[in-house]
């Protein structure tokens, strides 16, 4: 008897101690899982803010021309989930609220231009505790914080901000804050901005070339370059070049070749051209002579250089005048007017009965004019005629009087 009831007294005593052990176990673990959990929850929710922050952040730098419109340094710009979701930045199936049904309520200000300053809020959903505020805004990092009395605070004291730069916006003691500023100081970006912004001209300036692999550039209003080389310049309206136009073969129009002032075209070879100073007269640029192996027609020729007759000329077959406007040619070395001017040869040869001697081309050495035409003058010692008979020194140069000559031009 006494032996059962030692067993009965030991079982009895294996039985506590095994409810005290389960219950000491109970007392460590369930804490502990429940703390686990707790973690895995503020793990979850910081992983999902991450993701809504790092979204933010490339809307910011995508949009910064938009958001500078609209943002100032004390009238925030205001962005959400939805947003995020309708342009792109976070994909159509994500939840616009975290475990603790909490939203997020993005702010940006803009101290200086495309200098911004934001803050995500996490509003709304189940109250977070201090304790549990600070825990999920370890998990997000250094950029994570939470609002006490007033302020927002960055975890281990990492960073404090003022409500009032965001307006005075404030969801309530214990909600988790994201400090944008933290992670970005500039709303710039290496893309090229399609509006201008004041004081940020290289947000407009390529740094590089620009191929645009074969595809147009349309409606351009001006395009100002030192230099443009192309394949093909096609001009449906007019083109201005206010420098000089070069080109390497020619150049071809259907129009009229308009040039303005007195210019007109030069050629650079022969230092020559054609140009306009007035209304009246197409000119030849430097006085250069006009060659052409067809024929000149016009209703008028004008001979402006006057001549005399029975003068020297330097050319055959030039034309001139005299000054009453009688026609002059030039015929063996003289100027002869209307009529054939006949030259006679031999030794001394003298001039038709009906015709008058009016040069003479001495070959006597030590004339003055030996080996030239010398030309007759009328009007000495009194005789009407040139006639080297009736007369002395009647050269015109003064030649040494000389009765040798080898032609005589009679007119």
């Amino acid at each position: 008897m006494t032996f059962l009831k030692k067993g009965i007294w030991q079982i009895s005593d294996a039985s506590i101690g095994l409810e005290v052990g389960l219950f000491c176990f109970a007392l460590i673990v369930v804490p502990l899982v429940y703390e686990f959990n707790k973690d895995q929850q503020y793990s979850t929710a910081a992983s999902h803010a991450l993701r809504v922050e790092k979204a933010t952040q490339k809307y910011m730098m995508d949009n910064a021309l938009r958001i500078g419109r609209r943002a100032t340094a004390t009238s925030p710009y205001i962005l959400g989930v939805p947003e995020l979701i309708q342009a792109g930045y976070l994909p159509s199936g994500f939840s616009e609220t975290n475990l603790f049904s909490q939203r997020y309520h993005t702010r940006i200000v803009q101290p200086a231009p495309l200098k911004f300053h934001h803050m995500i809020f996490l509003t709304g959903g189940a109250p977070l505790s201090l304790s549990a505020a600070r825990k999920m805004a370890m998990r997000i990092g250094g950029s994570g914080g939470y609002i006490e009395g007033g302020l927002a605070k960055g975890v281990m004291g990492g960073w404090t901000e003022p409500l009032s730069a965001f307006g005075g916006y404030n969801p309530g003691e214990g909600h988790v804050v994201i400090a944008g500023f933290f992670s970005q100081a500039s709303g710039k970006n290496d893309y090229l901005y399609r509006h201008s912004v004041p004081g940020q001209t290289e947000l407009n300036t390529m740094e590089t070339a620009l191929d645009m692999d074969k595809n147009d550039i349309n409606a351009v209003n001006t395009v100002n370059a030192n230099k443009v080389k192309t394949n093909t310049l096609h001009a449906t309206g007019s083109a201005q070049i206010e420098g000089a136009l070069r080109s390497g073969d020619d150049i071809t129009t259907d129009g009229w070749l308009i040039t303005q002032g007195d210019k007109g075209w030069y050629s650079e070879k022969g230092k020559g051209g054609w140009h306009m100073t007035d209304e009246t007269w197409i000119k030849a640029y430097k006085g250069k002579s006009i060659y052409t192996t067809g024929t000149v027609r016009g209703g008028y020729v004008k001979l402006d250089e006057i001549s005399d007759a029975e003068e020297k000329c330097n050319e055959d077959g030039l034309l001139s005048r005299d000054a009453s406007g009688a026609i002059l040619s030039c015929q063996s070395g003289v100027w002869g007017a209307s009529g054939k001017m006949d030259i006679v040869h031999g030794s001394n040869p003298a001039c038709p009965a009906n015709k008058i001697p009016i040069a003479r081309y001495w070959t006597q050495a030590g004339g003055s004019n030996y080996g030239h035409y010398c030309h007759l003058q009328t009007g000495w010692a009194g005789v009407t005629h040139p006639s080297c008979e009736s007369c002395v020194n009647w050269e015109k140069c003064h030649m040494v009087y000389s009765q040798t000559w080898s032609a005589t031009a009679c007119h």
